[in-house]
């Protein structure tokens, strides 16, 4: 019988190739530990050719007046508004990385929206004009693409992801060497695709599938070749900071999005059933595998216990096997944790976490017979861990301090307002975080203090308008969400100074005047 996995090649100057040394990989279903896709490995000479295409492509492409740029964009939405598409794309999500469907679904269902607002951003590429502090002179700013961008985009949302990163950068004139994740190769090509057959010109965007055994040596070659004028990055803080360093030793600038460890403030005047739905679904939703999960959740002493019975509660009536309204689609949210097997992996990443937190006076509330319930539930389905809720972690925890990335709800108690705002901001991510409470006006104070990029009043951490973006401070650097905000991380600006045909200013003149 014939292999029915589906074959991811390179796409270079918009052609589909097997590696030039004909390696593959495989990538395996995080679940059932089989075969979803085999990937092209790129090798030194397809990267070579890669970034070479995309530099021959750029002036051209930039060229173009941006609502010729904008309609190709447009085009591409229209491919992804088809039913076929969408079916494919999530598909493609659910086989490689086990994403549930309700998960899958909407990725794939944003996707059309997630280009169109990109290329709205072709109005805003203009320049600025002023008069020159010397006289009879005019200053011209003007708003030029960067050049060849490279971009990585992860598996856990693979097609927005895919979406952010290439978007925006093509929009702005610049041509995009995309390296996909070595866990969704083949979801991310139906992305690009999708882009080639939109009739983006050759070489404009370049597809570079490699291994994780051969990333660590090809990395230096992309990100020091001349051509790459900048470094596109959504991923953990740990690959990150090797990235900036990397691009550091080239003065190449980063534009990085690094994960998130979410606080949700809950304070006592709180609406407890809508919160209490909010945080569960914003902390497991993908397994907790997106960055915007509910991480931490910073109870007032006086909200505290209600909260901790609402919550398990609504587990109960999930997974409950005598729950009298248990829903028919109790375990849509949770899939398998993306990652390779064994002790350096995702499962026993989450354990570790939840195991020391433990041994350092948290307790497991929910399931209801505690840690020893839950651990000895992760050895029935490989790579899936089941939901946590683990009351009592604070700082110092590796819990607390590093993001989990699995379905795990940490709870804290805070004494007032105050000390939770202090709690929210005791951590080295600052991506989005919520609060909850009946008086709006009290909330829009607390949010002024919050260290966090975007913050949801009575709503889920999960959350990014599409004209503002995500962004953030120290783990969570920046983002390359649709937004104007963000269109100065994808273009520079060049001024010229125009002088009248009989000036007669000279350097010395011009100093003068300017002591």
């Amino acid at each position: 019988m014939a292999d029915s996995t589906p074959f991811v090649p390179l796409l270079i100057n918009n052609a589909a190739k097997p590696s030039s040394t004909g390696a593959t990989f495989p990538i395996l279903n995080p679940r059932t530990q089989q075969p979803a896709s085999t990937a092209a490995s790129a090798s030194p000479a397809d990267i070579a050719d890669a970034i070479a295409g995309a530099a021959a492509a750029q002036p051209a492409w930039e060229a173009q007046p941006p609502y010729d740029r904008r309609d190709v964009l447009l085009r591409v939405a229209d491919l992804l508004s088809t039913a076929e598409w969408r079916r494919t794309a999530a598909a493609a999500m659910q086989a490689e990385t086990d994403a549930p469907a309700a998960w899958a679904t909407y990725s794939a269902g944003v996707a059309a929206s997630a280009v169109r607002g990109a290329a709205t951003m072709a109005g805003a590429l203009r320049g600025e004009s002023s008069d020159s502090q010397i006289p009879g002179g005019t200053v011209l700013v003007l708003r030029r693409a960067k050049g060849v961008v490279y971009s990585i985009a992860p598996w856990n949302a693979p097609v927005q992801l895919t979406i952010r990163a290439i978007a925006i950068p093509l929009v702005c004139g610049n041509t995009v060497v995309l390296r996909p994740s070595e866990f969704s190769a083949h979801a991310q090509r139906v992305v690009v695709q999708a882009f080639l057959d939109a009739g983006l010109p050759s070489g404009v965007l370049q597809f570079l599938p490699m291994s994780r055994e051969d990333t660590p040596a090809l990395t230096p070659l992309i990100i020091g070749h001349p051509a790459v004028r900048m470094i596109n990055f959504t991923g953990s803080d740990r690959v990150g900071a090797l990235l900036a360093a990397e691009a550091a030793k080239h003065l190449k600038p980063c534009v990085l999005e690094l994960g998130g460890k979410a606080p949700a403030i809950v304070l006592d005047d709180a609406p407890l059933p809508n919160a209490a739905r909010a945080l569960l679904s914003a902390a497991t939703l993908n397994a907790g595998q997106i960055c915007m999960s509910t991480e931490r959740i910073i109870a007032t002493r006086g909200v505290h216990a209600a909260l901790t019975t609402a919550l398990c509660s609504l587990l109960d009536a999930a997974f409950s096997a005598d729950a009298p309204e248990k829903p028919a689609d109790a375990t849509e949210w949770l899939g398998a944790l993306v990652g390779p097997r064994g002790a350096a992996g995702p499962v026993a990443r989450v354990q570790r976490m939840v195991r020391d937190a433990v041994a350092a006076g948290a307790q497991v509330v929910w399931p209801r017979g505690g840690y020893e319930v839950w651990a000895s539930a992760e050895a029935v389905e490989g790579g899936v861990v089941g939901i946590c809720v683990v009351s009592g972690i604070k700082p110092g925890m590796e819990m607390w301090d590093r993001e989990t990335f699995g379905p795990v709800v940490g709870m804290a108690v805070a004494e007032d307002v105050q000390d939770a705002i202090r709690l929210a901001n005791e951590t080295q991510y600052s991506l989005s975080g919520s609060v909850w409470t009946r008086d709006v006006y009290h909330a829009i104070e607390v949010v002024k203090v919050l260290r966090v990029g975007t913050a949801n009043i009575n709503g889920p951490t999960i959350q990014s308008e599409p004209m503002h973006g995500n962004h953030g401070i120290r783990c969570a650097v920046s983002s390359i969400a649709v937004s104007l905000r963000k269109m100065p991380d994808w273009t520079w600006i060049p001024a010229a100074r125009v002088g009248t045909a009989d000036s007669t200013s000279t350097p010395l003149q011009i100093s003068a005047m300017l002591c």
